[in-house]
Order: C-alpha cells, then structure tokens, then sequence
C-alpha cells in the first residue's frame, strides 16, 4: 500500500473539515445608519444573512460527524453510510437556499452559492458510491471536489463580505 492510499481516509476527513469551516456560521455586523431606507437594508440584510446561516449551519454539524466517522473507519466500505448521511444534510442546505428570495444585490452570489452547495452534495453522492464499491479512485476526486469546494466557497464569502454580507 502507497502512502497516498494508506492516507486517503484522512483526506476524506480533511475534506470533511474544510466543508466544516466554510458553513460554520460567522458573525454579522451593523453599520449603525440611522435613517429609514437605510435601517430598512439592514433589515433585509440581517434577514438574509439570517436566513442562510439557518440553511448551512447543519452543514457544519454534518461535516463534524463525518470526521468522525471517517476515522472510525476500518474500510473504505464504511465511509459509504456517512457519505450517504452527509449527503442528505448538504443536499437539504441546497434545497433551503434555493427556497431563500435574496436581496437584489446579492442574488448573483446567492445563485452561485447555490450552486456551489448543489456541487459539494453531487461530490458527497459521488463518493459514497465509490465508497460502497471500493473505488479508491471515486474518494480521491471527492478529495479534489472539497478542494474546489473550499477555493469556491472563499471566493463567494470574499464577495459577499464585499456587499457587507457575512456568514
């Protein structure tokens, strides 16, 4: 066995963990405008930042489980239920973010957000059947997929942060 595969459940975990750190909710923050129009965009804004925090935060539960599944394994076949389960939680964030109505300035970002959300899950799908057939191959592109994941996902939070939106 190659080091690269004695070590593939612990890139899966690390796949995991970074999935865990880009859906850990962040804080927001208040610029303290006083007039009308004003308090009423921080409004809509808080409701939204709000709103997608509530849609990812189990993510970052999800992920943490994960992790610990992925070092409990014995085999590559174990990954498969976690994968499954992991699965499920991101394609339920996916599925609550699309059902989101952003504000107009963000709704770009929100879409691709969106999409970036429904790209992790595929991935995750992927990899729990590589997992229930052996494909050691299938769990190295799920390794790749977290990496673009997390490059994606950065990308996102810098231009959101840009707007004055933070997760």
């Amino acid at each position: 066995m190659t080091w690269y595969e004695a070590n593939r459940p612990a890139r899966v975990a690390a796949t995991a963990a970074v999935v865990l750190l880009i859906a850990a909710p962040g804080c927001g923050g208040d610029d303290g405008e006083t007039d009308a129009a004003a308090l009423e965009a921080d409004r809509v804004q808080e409701a939204y930042v709000d709103d997608v925090r509530a849609a990812i935060g189990p993510v970052a539960s999800q992920s943490q489980q994960l992790i610990a599944q992925v070092r409990q394994a014995r085999s590559i076949g174990d990954l498969s239920r976690p994968l499954d389960e992991a699965e499920e939680g991101y394609r339920t964030a996916m599925r609550e973010l699309e059902e989101i109505a952003p504000p107009a300035d963000a709704a770009e970002l929100h879409e691709r957000l969106v999409e970036t959300q429904r790209q992790i899950a595929d991935a995750t799908k992927e990899a729990e059947r590589a997992a229930a057939e052996d494909d050691r191959d299938g769990l190295d592109e799920f390794s790749e997929a977290g990496d673009r994941y997390a490059r994606r996902s950065r990308a996102l939070s810098e231009r959101f942060s840009e707007l004055g939106y933070e997760f």
